[in-house]
């Protein structure tokens, strides 16, 4: 690792040495010779020490990099791993390890495999001894160094585990919250704990059986014990865990829907939620439920029609039973009940006719709720829905808002399939309401393409206007380039924002022409003169980037390239990466990529997985290599790879575990990159569902909207719907 960082060192430190070299004194001539054991000890030693004084992530990877030359240093850090200094109970260090037994066991990750197999031979049982040390600071802070490790910790899981029910408080929290990152081991015992005598290890136990992605059949009988417990969380979390046993929780039915009735006692009853692990669950046993469903369609609370025909779908095939019943459910008065009736159908594969008759009356229908909600169907129908979706985006212009926001939403979950709502989205995103809105609309307005032509007029009015917000001006120049390249009106918009006096629009303007294929030569020459040092530093560094990932090479640029190849930040990796590009040898632009996507600033591994692309298409080998990247120490790398997963699409399945722990990140930029990969990666993403729903109703505007999209591609009928705005 590292040897690119490593072998620049040793030959600049030749080149220093020859172009100043003296004859010896007569002194110098009779010592001895520098003893390189001793130097590498001296070293050595300097580096453990800083590392344990300062606990930085430089500190640990100017260690981590010695390694590379000294096997010693290994060694020296599992030992520094016995050293219990911390930064107390229930404190962190900002923008530091918290105690030096986690600075060590990183800067061993760092080292890769010769540290990560010390610290599985040697490590493990010094962590395991600090989980019983008798104070619970060094208790506490061997756990937080155990969760840093990751995937690299789960062999400790269970010793983790143990510490859950610890006397101290703190200590027990911080237990559950690793076992959040390193995952349950023992299911049955977490199951278990939902019954503990303190009221916290039972409510933490509860929030950790949430999670659990399955329950051994063993732990049916403890699940059974708090299925009706007063306590709302622990009965939520006793039944979502029953409902990962499936077909083999039969016997709960009847349970379940009687705690379904007692939620709904009248017609006229609702719910804040505490059915919906019910209905999960009627769901997940499947055909078992099929009867107790066909009955529950008969009550008369519009709700509980609503969930009965919502499940039904869920259950697919197998509830093929329900279809006389879900048929008559067609016929009734309650939009919501009818849309969702139908849905069932095509889910279960019968009826589609009636289905798609039932949504039809709905799209001709004068109320704009109604048609609202047929056009939200369609997308649910699967391949009975395709029928129904040039209607639905002719109502695009509409002048009923729901139908109109319903029908423009279509159109961004279609993508390049929306086309034909282009032209509605374009004015959309010039008159529609909240930048975070319009910014969908141009998102998907770009992926459109040449095909959402139609909307070119509007992308360059939002561009033009000095007045419009800047991060709006510069989506709509990306979209335009997406869909006429560097057509005359698209090049005067441009070259126009490549000089404007907002710094944030010039930037944006600047990044948005490195996606301009080919990219004209006036623009690559122009790009070469914002590399000038007294130009704003944002957009230096995005000229730099674009001339970088300019097609074909911006050659006319090489000159004012070179001078920034000794910039020690991503600056100088995107130069070099350009010249490397201009030279037109494959072979060394591939390595300049691997070496950084190991570089020891996160900036420049950031920018290694930007320039993947560069190197051809999709592969499974940049596929794990980019995966293993969602578990880096930077936000700006994880965001960078999760942005590249996207390129993937549903290959990218091995990563949903990794991208559905970033949706709980505080960065918004990581959280968004991780919705969008998810979003392209589809069913396969279902884990991740739950937390999906959260960011919808917890999550900013920008965020709630993309989380809405992702959940509509992932699991259609899955997300709660968000209030339609007028």
């Amino acid at each position: 690792m590292l040897r690119f960082c490593t072998g620049l060192v040793i030959a600049t430190s030749f080149l220093v040495t020859a172009c100043s070299k003296k004859e010896p004194t007569p002194e110098q001539a009779t010592a001895p010779a520098a003893n390189p054991v001793a130097s590498a000890k001296a070293s050595r030693d300097k580096a453990i020490a800083s590392l344990k004084t300062q606990r930085t992530e430089d500190a640990a990877w100017e260690v981590a990099v010695l390694a590379d030359s000294d096997p010693e240093v290994v060694t020296a850090l599992v030992e520094l791993m016995k050293d219990k200094t911390n930064a107390g109970l229930g404190r962190r260090l900002p923008e530091k390890y918290s105690s030096v037994r986690e600075a060590s066991v990183q800067s061993l990750v760092m080292v890769e495999a010769p540290g990560i197999a010390a610290l599985k031979s040697q490590g493990y049982p010094i962590l395991r001894e600090g989980l019983s040390d008798p104070l619970p600071a060094v208790r506490e802070h061997t756990i937080l160094a155990i969760a840093s490790l990751g995937e690299h910790g789960k062999p400790l899981a269970g010793d983790v585990f143990t510490l859950c029910t610890d006397s101290n408080e703190r200590v027990r929290g911080v237990a559950f919250d690793a076992l959040g990152k390193l995952g349950v081991t023992d299911g049955l015992g977490m199951v278990k704990l939902l019954q503990h005598s303190e009221p916290d290890v039972r409510r933490l136990a509860a929030e950790a059986v949430m999670d659990l992605e399955r329950v051994p059949e063993a732990a049916l009988p403890a699940l059974l014990e708090v299925f009706n417990d007063k306590d709302p969380t622990i009965r939520t979390a006793a039944v979502r865990a029953v409902s990962l046993l499936g077909a083999k929780a039969a016997a709960v039915v009847p349970a379940a829907v009687m705690a379904i009735r007692k939620i709904y006692p009248k017609p006229d009853s609702t719910s804040d939620g505490d059915d919906q692990a019910y209905w999960a669950l009627l769901t997940q046993v499947g055909e078992p439920s099929v009867a107790a469903l066909v009955e529950l369609l008969k009550n008369a609370n519009p709700a509980v029609q609503y969930f009965t025909a919502l499940t039904l779908g869920q259950i697919g095939p197998a509830a093929k039973g329900s279809e006389a019943s879900l048929k008559s459910a067609l016929m009734g008065s309650n939009a919501q009940v009818v849309f969702t009736a139908a849905v069932a159908l095509c889910r279960i594969g019968k009826g589609e006719a009636e289905a798609t008759a039932a949504i039809t009356r709905g799209l001709e229908s004068t109320d704009d709720l109604v048609i609202s909600n047929a056009i939200d169907t369609i997308p649910l129908m699967g391949k009975a829905g395709n029928a129904l979706v040039a209607k639905a985006l002719a109502k695009a212009d509409s002048e009923m808002p729901f139908t109109r926001q319903s029908a423009l939403e279509l159109a961004v979950l279609l993508g390049p399939a929306g086309a034909a709502a282009a032209e509605a989205l374009g004015k959309a995103a010039v008159e529609g309401d909240g930048v975070p809105l319009r910014l969908h609309y141009l998102k998907a307005l770009a992926t459109m393409g040449p095909s959402a032509s139609p909307a070119l007029d509007s992308l360059l009015k939002i561009a033009d206007n000095k007045a419009e917000n800047a991060e709006l001006r510069r989506g709509a120049l990306n979209a335009s380039v997406a869909i006429a390249g560097s057509s005359p009106p698209v090049l005067a918009i441009l070259k126009a924002a490549l000089t404007d006096p907002s710094v944030d629009y010039q930037a944006g303007a600047v990044s948005v022409s490195g996606r301009m294929n080919p990219m004209p030569a006036e623009v690559a020459a122009t790009l070469a003169g914002l590399l000038a040092k007294n130009k704003p530093n944002a957009v230096r560094r995005a000229a730099v980037k674009a001339l970088a990932l300019a097609t074909p090479p911006a050659a006319n640029a090489k000159a004012a390239l070179e001078p920034l190849t000794a910039v020690k930040d991503d600056s100088g990796y995107w130069a070099r990466f350009a010249l490397v590009s201009i030279n037109g040898t494959k072979e060394p632009l591939e390595r300049i990529v691997r070496d950084g996507l190991k570089d020891r600033l996160p900036s420049v591994r950031a920018a290694a997985i930007e320039g993947l692309p560069k190197l051809g298409d999709a592969n499974a080998k940049d596929l794990a290599t980019v995966a293993k990247l969602l578990r880096d120490t930077s936000p700006v790398v994880r965001t960078a790879a999760a942005t590249e997963l996207v390129r993937h699409g549903p290959a990218a399945k091995v990563a949903v575990p990794a991208l559905g722990k970033m949706l709980m990140e505080p960065s918004v930029e990581a959280r968004n990159a991780a919705i969008a990969a998810l979003a392209s990666i589809g069913p396969d993403a279902a884990m991740t569902v739950t937390r999906l729903k959260g960011l919808v109703k917890l999550g900013d505007e920008n965020t709630a909207y993309a989380a809405r999209i992702a959940l509509a591609k992932i699991q259609p009928d899955s997300g709660p719907k968000l209030p339609k705005k007028k």
